[in-house]
């Protein structure tokens, strides 16, 4: 058996191919599956090499920085108040692996929306595989591997919302889960704010949804107010940055914020991601007002969802400029509204229409990838490092770098 496991692990198409067939043909030990899957996804983002300048660039030029500071600066190196992405980053460069920031960066983005997913579907998993691949051709590959710590704060945060709301589990892991990604990106405050939103939707539903798409017009109105207000220690470091991002993601006239906006790649991001992002909302509505058979937890778990498919929507409007970070989360979040529809029997209607514009909505976002991938990445150099690459490889690395001190 260990054997076996050691030659699946060692080709990630081998991964892909074994990690689906489980899906389809025994969704129900989904956990069997899903660490082959993760670790597919890891690897397949470890192989990548930025070939311009771009966030992901920017990091492993970072990590490259720290190589030579001492444990007393692992926390505080950037001075931004960020001490776990200060000492994530740290950590990476003394073991030599500045690409495992991609890897644990994707494979808990995928990980995490698998998981909820599997997760949603309590007692009829046969549909289970089509559900996680339309989140599959959902989710931008690409654009999720060049902003990496986006997404891992908003996957694990995702994953303490899950783990409180529908799994009950309000213990040090959930807490920790909660607190330490907003130390990694200042966007995790956003999760908190839709968090503590479900309170209110519990009570006011219709002050919940006022609420949910003025948001970002209290950022707006906020950062004047406050730009020039100094807040004490990391959190207040934490909140005025994050402030200041959102303010210029809406606002920003930089050549990049100009260049975006004039793309038409990126304008038809927007239409998809914006279409994906009602229809969620409008299957969210559905099922609450239907109240199917779901937990108390999972129908605030669609609202918290549905609180980020609403920013989405808005910050699509705004013109932001990297509006698709949201878009990634509301993904992340989807299968518990997914299961709702894919776990019952075949229903016509409006629910059916909705389904197919959602599923024209994910080809039509994987043909967009595949367009912006080509243009991007070497395909030679890519394929001949992916096919010599493995968890194993890895590992013997970090092993080798641990014992002999040669990087």
């Amino acid at each position: 058996m260990p054997f076996i496991i050691i030659i699946i692990t060692s080709s990630v198409p081998l991964s892909f191919l074994i990690s689906g067939i489980g899906f389809v043909k025994a969704p129900s030990h989904y956990k069997r599956w899903l660490w082959l899957y993760i670790l597919a996804f890891a690897v397949l983002a470890y192989c990548y090499t930025p070939t311009y300048t771009n966030d992901l660039m920017r990091y492993l030029n970072m990590i490259e920085q720290c190589k030579n500071l001492p444990f007393s600066y692992a926390f505080s190196w950037a001075d931004d108040g960020l001490v776990v992405k200060n000492f994530w980053f740290w950590c990476l460069s003394k073991i030599d692996e500045p690409h495992l920031i991609q890897a644990i960066s994707i494979g808990s983005l995928y990980g995490v929306t698998a998981y909820i997913t599997c997760d949603s579907f309590r007692s009829n998993k046969r549909r289970l595989w089509i559900a996680m691949l339309l989140q599959i051709l959902l989710l931008p590959l690409y654009l999720a591997n060049s902003n990496i710590r986006n997404m891992v704060a908003f996957a694990f945060m995702f994953l303490a919302v899950y783990r409180d709301l529908v799994k009950g589990k309000r213990n040090i892991l959930t807490g920790v889960l909660y607190v330490a990604p907003v130390f990694v990106h200042m966007a995790g405050l956003v999760v908190i704010i839709a968090r503590l939103g479900v309170l209110v939707f519990r009570k006011h539903f219709k002050v919940g949804l006022v609420a949910t798409f003025t948001m970002p017009s209290v950022i707006l109105i906020a950062y004047p107010l406050l730009r020039n207000i100094a807040i004490p220690g990391n959190i207040g470091k934490i909140v005025q940055r994050a402030i200041w991002k959102s303010y210029t993601n809406v606002l920003s006239n930089s050549d990049y914020a100009n260049s975006m906006r004039e793309s038409g790649y990126v304008n038809a991001c927007r239409i998809v991601m914006f279409v994906a992002c009602v229809i969620l909302i409008g299957l969210t509505l559905m099922y609450l007002y239907k109240k199917e058979e779901k937990t108390k937890g999972q129908y605030e778990f669609m609202i918290f969802d549905m609180i980020f498919c609403s920013i989405t929507c808005i910050f699509i409007l705004l013109g932001a400029v990297k509006f698709w970070v949201f878009g990634v989360a509301s993904v992340i979040g989807s299968g518990t509204v997914l299961s709702c529809y894919f776990e019952g029997n075949r229903v016509g209607g409006i629910k059916q229409i909705m389904i197919y514009g959602l599923t024209l909505m994910a080809l039509a976002r994987a043909i967009l990838e595949i367009y912006y991938i080509s243009q991007r990445i070497v395909w030679g150099e890519y394929f001949s490092t992916l096919m010599t690459t493995n968890i194993w490889t890895i590992v013997f690395h970090i092993f080798k770098v641990f014992i002999t001190g040669v990087k």
